[in-house]
């Protein structure tokens, strides 16, 4: 019986978060290159730091928070280099974009890892 509610529960996760991404999917069709690579990026760099505090073992809750903060922390000295240094503007668009791609590595994270918690 378990496994039956565990299967119906990650049916509809998956269900809803399939749906959500088929519409953004629909928006970055319309977006431009450098952005998609901003959203890119940012999505990277927040999984790739939250499963190394993972791995450290923090808390989910703290690695999540620590994650989001240090991507953005590291998109915002993006933006200052290009300002400071390359002699371009701070472009909100692209910070636009990089929340972007934190949000939709949140979404993904948090689903895989309410999907383990399911079917532990």
């Amino acid at each position: 019986m378990q496994v039956i509610l565990n299967l119906i529960m990650s049916i509809i996760v998956l269900f809803f978060v399939i749906g959500y991404l088929r519409q953004e999917i629909q928006v970055l069709r319309k977006t431009s290159i450098d952005k998609v690579l901003h959203i890119t990026v940012s999505f990277l760099i927040f999984n790739i730091i939250l499963i190394v505090m993972l791995i450290l073992k923090y808390d989910i809750s703290i690695a999540f928070k620590l994650s989001v903060f240090i991507t953005f922390i590291i998109d915002i000295l993006k933006e200052l280099y290009d300002r400071l240094i390359k002699r371009t503007e701070f472009s909100w668009k692209d910070m636009e974009a990089n929340f972007f791609g934190i949000l939709y590595g949140m979404l993904v994270s948090g689903t895989i890892i309410i999907l383990i918690r399911i079917w532990r």
